[in-house]
């Protein structure tokens, strides 16, 4: 089975707002990220629906995304003078490579100015961890955060919507649909294609299903409720 790699092309600013749940759907949150996800019917049609914001390509089952490296910035110095100079006092940054013990540690704060006796040694494991984060290590985060969330996202009771049963739920959630954001991001054909997989679900009427499930994915339970009253088996009477 072949996997999509998806690439985010375009903002979704000033674009509908199923557009952009479909986009979060996609475990999409940063421009030019990219996330896999599987190949099938379902993010087919995700995919159909924001077409003109992301790009795919289909890819090997077993492709990886690549990890990208964390570089340091580089570290300014300020002596006393140019402190003093600027008029701006400021304590003076010590950079110290590798530090073995106390006593050389103290021995750069006396060269330094500074009172021995004032001055620890800060325990780290390690250089980066010494000098705080580096300049890329947010973006880094934020990619594995997205990869979580796509990895961790909860599902949806799906029978809560009009007109779909247990069975129905199944198939849908068999082909990847299991929020009310994925339904809601689908149109009323691709989920009618799915439903004509199966024999004896094609007489149901999926048209009112992504309505409601954008009202139910935005918590506007009110609306939804409203909604529903005016629907027998998801078709409006």
């Amino acid at each position: 089975m072949t996997k999509l790699l998806i690439t985010y092309k375009k903002s979704t600013i000033g674009y509908a707002e199923n557009q952009k749940q479909t986009v979060r759907s996609l475990g999409l949150r940063k421009l030019h990220q990219q996330v896999l996800q599987p190949d099938n019917q379902a993010v087919r049609g995700m995919l159909f629906t924001v077409r003109h914001l992301v790009s795919f390509e289909e890819v090997a089952d077993d492709y990886a995304l690549p990890v990208r490296q964390a570089h340091p910035r580089p570290t300014v110095v300020r002596s006393a003078d140019a402190a003093n100079a600027a008029g701006t006092p400021s304590p003076i940054a010590v950079t110290t490579p590798a530090v073995e013990s106390t006593a050389e540690f103290e021995g750069v704060a006396e060269r330094q100015g500074f009172a021995p006796a004032a001055l620890t040694v800060p325990p780290a494991e390690s250089t980066a961890e010494f000098e705080g984060p580096t300049a890329d290590d947010d973006e880094v985060v934020g990619v594995a955060q997205d990869t979580n969330d796509v990895a961790t996202v909860r599902a949806d009771e799906l029978e809560l919507i009009e007109g779909i049963g247990p069975v129905i739920a199944e198939l849908l959630r068999e082909h990847g649909v299991t929020t009310f954001a994925q339904l809601a991001a689908m149109d009323a054909a691709a989920i009618q294609a799915l439903l004509n997989t199966q024999p004896t679900l094609r007489l149901a009427d999926p048209e009112t299903w992504p309505e409601q499930a954008s009202l139910l994915a935005a918590g506007r339970r009110e609306e939804f409720d409203a909604l529903v009253a005016r629907l027998k088996g998801g078709r409006i009477v």
